[in-house]
């Protein structure tokens, strides 16, 4: 203990020097500063800067920074101050401190009403909650935080609060509901353009799947977090993923990659000085030990864990360690220590929710107590995992759970049972004494010599099984290593056609003009795209000229590849007509696209020409007057107008006829019309009308789809579009998507 106590001291006597020198550069640098509020934002920006490597280091830039507040600075610096300290807290581990720290800082800005470091609060305070284990109070905090950035348009944030939202509910044990927000914050963090938000979607992701115990799946979500760590140097991030890396390869039991990945998470977390997560690291360190049976070295983790992880205040985490310790005192054959840290360890599991560690702790407490003979607890404890487990059988369940009962009961009786089969036992020999003596010494003789007979067949016929099974052993081995060579390869490929088609849609979406570009004309308006592969052949492309805002829709045949081919043609084209244009009329741009789609893919009206084509919706408005010229190629418009207290929709009918490989020489037409301020302009391809329902087995259709959008324009232009999104995904379920799928919507 004297030895400890010295290293500590050591310790904090070299911080203290660091930061002395420290302090006398930052004295240096603040000069350069006239004024306070400039060095406060100075302090903030470098706290920020090193906050997640450095959080002792930070944490002193901030507290310097609160010397420097005044009354005035108070309201906006305050909050924002201790914003960077909860996060100084919880890179060092100190959940419990930073958790206090959030809610002090939620308190003043009560008077100050800033709703976007208010935001980030709740995220920060939902985060905390749930690595506490206080998973209602997380909730909590991240739907009052959801509501303020639904708000306020901020999709990064958002998407940050359903990942954590869906870690909830990965705790709870819920993992279809987890897997479904996990999802919907990575399609949010992917329309952003947020690596960092995606690799840690995707780090969730594998978690699901490590819990479901598809470990190489796992696997691939935690390497492609990895990777993005990596390559952004996000060293938070990139300590998180080589401890779940380091999970997976245990579990498939390739137990020398695991340490040596796990060792490199801790060494990363020490550096960092996060305690919580060198506790992590000396758990998962410790089950790697466990299965490779080296027990005592799995104590020593296991136990360091447990003191880490309560001096940082990571209390939810507390059950696996102890679980832990009971299932490696079993396998030493200590079962009374056992049976201690396992009861601890399903306590604080109950404690925190924590199903499946319930399930686990009930498990070997059953196994333990049934050995020692305690059957009364051991069935409860059956019980208790029995009802807990989804993939036990039933009837399996009930047959063992009868077992036990027999067992129990029977003990009360035994010495009675036994007593009577020995009575009966004898008797029964005396009956049959005489009558046996008489037999044996005819029958023995041939007994004897048929016995021997069927010894030396059967010796003869297991020779000749074991040849042939050894045989058909090796052939298997053969066969299996040649089917793992397949399988990389295919898995290898899928990657790399998968990679492809992903850095395709970078393409794509570079060959369009920013969507965002229409804020400079209307402020108020919604893309939905979802496409059903990763690239899509619809589109929605946009031009200015002068006064006038041109928008395109476009649904090219097929989808995936093949349809961001078509989508790439149509792109260039509608550049090309637009520099060619002297006037912006709808029905010359669609002539001319049918002109140049028939001439590019060789349609001549042949039995074996391309089938290939496109359907588009062209609307051009006047921004002073209002007026809409509009033409369409076998796609439909709808306006929604408020007429009185009520919405009214009016189509706008485009020629029946769309473009490609349909015979036509009918000319298109421009129809002309004057929209009024609050209307709402909706432009839409066929995917959705045509996605089969997962109740129904039915398509929408375009009725059931404008009938939608005309019930839901009494909404907010943004709540339509979530409204919009979800109604989707409702009605599809588990359904495969048929086609690409893309919404546009625009306020007047």
């Amino acid at each position: 203990m004297l030895f400890a106590r010295q290293s500590i001291l050591l310790i904090l006597l070299l911080i203290s020097s660091l930061a002395h020198g420290q302090v006398d550069t930052l004295s240096q640098q603040l000069k350069k500063f006239p004024a306070n509020h400039q060095k406060i934002r100075y302090l903030c920006d470098i706290a920020n800067s090193v906050v997640s490597d450095q959080p002792l280091k930070a944490e002193v830039y901030l507290h310097r920074a609160e010397s420097l507040l005044n009354k005035t600075d108070s309201c906006y610096f305050k909050p924002l101050i201790h914003f960077g300290i909860v996060k100084a807290y919880r890179f060092q581990g100190k959940l419990p401190e930073a958790l206090e720290e959030t809610d002090r800082a939620l308190g003043w800005l009560k008077t100050c009403g800033n709703q976007r470091i208010e935001a980030e609060l709740l995220l920060a305070k939902g985060g905390i909650c749930f690595r506490l284990g206080k998973y209602d109070n997380a909730i909590e905090a991240l739907e009052k935080a959801e509501k303020i950035l639904i708000k306020q348009g901020s999709d990064k944030e958002l998407a940050s609060a359903y990942n954590l939202l869906g870690g909830v509910q990965w705790a709870r044990g819920n993992y279809p509901g987890a897997i479904k927000i996990f999802l919907k914050a990575l399609r949010m963090k992917e329309r952003v353009a947020d690596s960092v938000g995606i690799a840690n979607v995707s780090n969730n992701i594998g978690i699901i799947y490590d819990d479901q115990k598809d470990y190489k799946n796992a696997l691939v979500w935690y390497s492609r977090a990895l990777n993005i760590y990596r390559i952004k140097n996000n060293n938070t991030g990139l300590r998180n993923a080589l401890n779940n890396i380091g999970v997976a390869y245990k579990n498939l039991k390739k137990y020398d990659r695991a340490i040596v990945t796990l060792e490199e998470s801790m060494a990363l977390e020490k550096k960092a000085g996060n305690i919580s997560g060198i506790g992590f690291s000396a758990n998962n360190l410790g089950e790697v030990f466990f299965q490779k049976g080296a027990y005592p070295k799995a104590v020593v983790y296991f136990k360091r864990a447990i003191v880490l992880l309560r001096e940082s205040g990571e209390e939810s985490s507390l059950p696996a360690c102890y679980v832990n310790l009971g299932r490696v005192n079993v396998m030493m054959g200590k079962n009374a220590e056992a049976v201690i840290y396992l009861r601890d360890g399903l306590a604080k599991a109950e404690k925190h929710e924590n199903l499946e560690l319930q399930k686990e702790a009930s498990l070997w407490l059953y196994r333990v107590e049934k050995k020692g003979k305690s059957l009364k607890s051991a069935l409860t404890h059956f019980e208790i995992y029995h009802s807990l487990s989804d993939s036990l059988n039933g009837l399996q369940a009930r047959k063992q759970m009868n077992e036990l009962l027999v067992q129990y009961e029977s003990d009360k009786k035994e010495n009675l049972i036994s007593s009577l089969e020995r009575e009966k036992a004898f008797q029964t020999v005396l009956l049959d004494k005489k009558r046996t003596e008489l037999l044996i010494s005819v029958v023995s003789s041939l007994v004897l010599l048929i016995l021997a007979i069927m010894l030396l067949y059967t010796y003869y016929q297991k020779r000749v099984a074991f040849k042939a099974l050894a045989l058909k052993n090796r052939e298997i081995e053969e066969k299996n290593e040649e089917i793992s060579v397949q399988h990389y390869e295919i898995f290898r490929t899928n990657l790399r056609l998968t990679d492809s088609i992903t850095y395709a849609k970078t393409i794509q979406n570079a060959l369009l003009a920013p969507i965002a570009s229409i804020k400079e004309y209307y402020s108020d308006f919604f893309y939905l795209n979802r496409p059903k592969d990763i690239v899509s052949g619809d589109f929605v492309w946009v031009a200015f000229r002068q006064n006038k805002m041109m928008l395109v829709a476009v649904d090219c045949t097929g989808h995936g590849v093949p349809g961001a081919f078509m989508s790439v043609l149509a792109i260039s084209h509608l550049n090309q007509f637009f520099i060619e244009a002297t006037s912006l009329d709808p029905a010359w741009f669609a002539s001319r696209m049918r002109d140049k789609i028939v001439a590019n893919l060789h349609q001549h009206g042949k039995v074996n020409d391309s089938h290939d084509g496109l359907a588009l919706a062209i609307a051009v408005i006047d921004r002073d007057t209002l007026q809409l010229d509009y033409a369409g190629a076998g796609m439909d418009s709808l306006i929604v107008r408020k007429e009185r207290s009520s919405f009214v929709s009016h189509k706008i009918k485009g020629n029946r006829t769309s473009i490609g490989y349909i015979p036509s020489t009918s000319d298109y037409n421009t129809t002309t019309t004057t929209l009024l301020s609050g209307d709402r302009l909706f432009l839409y391809s066929d995917g959705f009308a045509d996605q089969l329902g997962e109740k129904t087995g039915r398509k929408l259709l375009f009725t059931g789809f404008e009938k939608l959008l005309l019930n839901s324009s009494g909404l907010p232009l943004q709540d339509q579009y979530l409204l919009l999104e979800q109604e989707y995904d409702n009605w599809k379920g588990t359904k495969e998507q048929v086609d690409d799928m893309m919404v546009f919507g625009l306020l007047i």
